[in-house]
């Protein structure tokens, strides 16, 4: 068993690693791909406890057919497609930073707590029967989450999307959590307008709203773009900091 502590590892060619042995992240480290490297080094690949493996696909395109396990995170990074076959079962963040990572019909990503998608970076799940958050899970970030035009991001119960600027294609529905930030008005959320939800398709509102104060006052604030048609209400609303009298929940 190969062990990386620290530091990066670039792997260039075929059959650099052998298959069989796996890899083990045993600090925070980084597995690069080099030009044209697509080996699948995915056989017993675990990332241990507190730990953050941060894969860099460097413009290439690479299937994991094997699970990544284990109790620490994963940051995918660098231009290209890493794409999963198997369910990862690491319970730590897992994190997109550049490029995307497909699910297969094969794969889904129900066991990391913390689902974070960067700016500019994608999450593909196009192949699957939509994409739902599992409960305790929470989905992030200010990039895209392409589920299928036809097909619908499920915010579960008992799960959160947080209204940090992600863009979904395809359609929403929430049945957990939707948390939101609410700053100035005119600046709708924090740190500004772009930190709302756009969605594509339809969206179907349920579940809880949560909505924190920094500086919010009076005045109009759009938490979810929808393109399609909007139904349904939050069952639910919790305020910090926000006075309840003074909420009105309207879906244009």
């Amino acid at each position: 068993n190969f062990k990386l502590d620290q530091g990066t590892l670039e792997i260039l060619g075929t059959d650099v690693l052998l298959a069989s042995a796996g890899l083990t992240f045993t600090g925070n480290s980084t597995l690069k791909f080099g030009a044209s490297t697509v080996d699948d080094i995915s056989n017993n690949l675990t990332v241990v406890a507190t730990k953050t493996a941060t894969i860099d696909t460097n413009g290439n395109d690479v299937t994991f057919a094997n699970a990544v396990g284990g109790a620490g995170s994963l940051t995918k990074t660098g231009a290209g497609t890493l794409t999963f076959d198997a369910s990862p079962t690491l319970t730590g963040a897992f994190t997109v930073t550049g490029g995307t990572v497909a699910l297969t019909s094969f794969a889904a990503l129900n066991k990391p707590a913390a689902i974070t998608i960067g700016t500019g970076a994608a999450l593909d799940t196009t192949a699957r029967n939509g994409f739902t958050l599992a409960t305790g899970q929470t989905l992030a970030g200010a990039g895209t989450v392409n589920v299928g035009a036809a097909k619908t991001l499920t915010v579960a119960a008992g799960s959160t999307l947080n209204a940090t600027g992600l863009s979904v294609t395809g359609k929403l529905t929430l049945a957990g959590t939707y948390a939101a930030i609410l700053g100035a008005p005119g600046t709708a959320l924090l740190p500004n307008d772009a930190a709302k939800t756009n969605v594509s398709g339809n969206v179907t509102l349920g579940g809880t709203l949560s909505l924190t104060s920094n500086n919010a006052g009076a005045g109009a604030y759009q938490i979810i773009n929808g393109a399609g048609a909007t139904t349904g209400s939050f069952a639910a609303v919790n305020l910090v900091g926000i006075d309840n009298a003074l909420l009105h929940q309207e879906i244009v």
